[in-house]
């Protein structure tokens, strides 16, 4: 069984929702809502992917990278530098869903690079499955 089941894509991005009761759900998916990776979009639950303004928010991750040599590279050293939340991939795309720009009520305990180093190993984490689910869909 796959950790993802597809989702309709937006603006013709392949689109994914993850299925509880996995470790990528109880690990990855408890600290984000959604994320961008290898062309697609990986959402928490459906109620994440209903969210007109997360939508927009990923998509706009998706044209950064398509029109950006080296984004992912890019996203993590900016992030590194700025912190998560000044970073400005994410502040525009921020800017093209129409979000907030207040920061949330929660403390952050971690350093950047602390924080940096935890979102990438969970990254890895995730290709991993998304990899595995992408072969399982192949066969």
């Amino acid at each position: 069984m796959s950790w993802f089941k597809q989702a309709r894509p937006y603006r013709g991005v392949p689109c994914f929702i993850c299925r509880k009761n996995n470790w990528l759900y109880r690990n990855y998916f408890n600290t984000i809502d959604a994320m961008v990776w290898g062309g697609a979009i990986y959402f928490k639950n459906r109620k994440a992917y209903r969210n007109k303004a997360l939508r927009k928010h990923e998509y706009r991750h998706i044209e950064q990278a398509r029109e950006r040599w080296l984004f992912g590279l890019r996203y993590g050293l900016l992030s590194i530098w700025y912190g998560y939340w000044n970073n400005p991939y994410e502040i525009d795309a921020r800017n093209a869903a129409g979000q907030s720009h207040e920061r949330p009520q929660y403390k952050f305990t971690k350093t950047g690079m602390e924080d940096y180093l935890t979102t990438v190993s969970r990254i890895v984490e995730l290709q991993k499955a998304i990899h595995q689910t992408l072969s399982e869909q192949q066969t």
